[in-house]
């Protein structure tokens, strides 16, 4: 159920939330193609989206998987109508308003279950894990990347921001001990290469070298800005 401070943050301030967004598109279109890869570029199976927001992250996934079936959904109207805006040139894109810890009505309807920065909005993360493994097939994935709480810049920009209190708590040890309490299994959390910020778009390809030049640095790589997750269903 989300909090009051999330609907505010949120399903009252969906139109700033969206032009915010738009500011990081470098860093959420390398959030993508980590989530698109770890599925395989190839994937043309049924996907579920968790808090899609207003559809930055779900417009990547789209064009990097489109032979996927994408159900994008968000628990906020707003959200989920600034999302239908963006991506309606997408034939592969349905939405659904889903609270993340529910159960998923249908079981066993998708292949897997992706998200972008959600899982530090949920109070009660292995409850909605477990839901979503009831969601997805037998031997289906879970593939989550999640701003890394121990980022020192990026946590200093949530501070005293109410919708992102649990943010300290996305680290590699929980996100690899949540998945397991829920009983998905194969748990792997890596590090993601995303160093700087979004930069001009003339920047980008020099900006994404140079995020993959620190990454080799193993003190940089405990600080990278965004984790991981893959797991699978039994």
């Amino acid at each position: 159920m989300p909090t009051s401070s999330q609907s505010a943050a949120y399903e009252g301030n969906a139109a700033a939330y969206d032009a915010n967004n738009d500011t990081r598109q470098r860093t959420m279109r390398r959030k993508a193609s980590a989530v698109a890869t770890a599925l395989s570029l190839d994937f043309e199976g049924t996907i579920m989206e968790v808090g899609c927001g207003t559809g930055l992250f779900t417009e990547h996934i789209a064009q990097l998987l489109p032979g996927a079936t994408i159900t994008a959904t968000d628990a906020f109207p707003a959200m989920l109508e600034h999302a239908r805006l963006r991506l309606q040139r997408f034939s592969n894109v349905r939405f659904h308003q889903y609270d993340a810890e529910q159960n998923v009505k249908s079981a066993k309807s998708f292949d897997a279950v992706i998200g972008c920065d959600i899982i530090h909005h949920i109070d009660h993360p292995v409850r909605a894990m477990m839901a979503w493994r009831t969601a997805v097939h037998t031997g289906g994935s879970m593939i989550f990347v999640e701003t890394n709480g121990v980022n020192p810049v990026l946590f200093l920009r949530s501070y005293r921001k109410p919708e992102e209190a649990r943010l300290v708590l996305s680290t590699r040890h929980n996100l690899s001990l949540w998945p397991a309490e829920a009983g998905w299994q194969a748990i792997e959390v890596d590090y993601v290469p995303i160093h700087l910020p979004n930069g001009p778009t003339a920047a980008w390809p020099f900006l994404d070298r140079f995020d993959e030049l620190l990454h080799k640095l193993p003190p940089m790589r405990l600080i990278a800005g965004a984790l991981l997750l893959r797991a699978r269903a039994a």
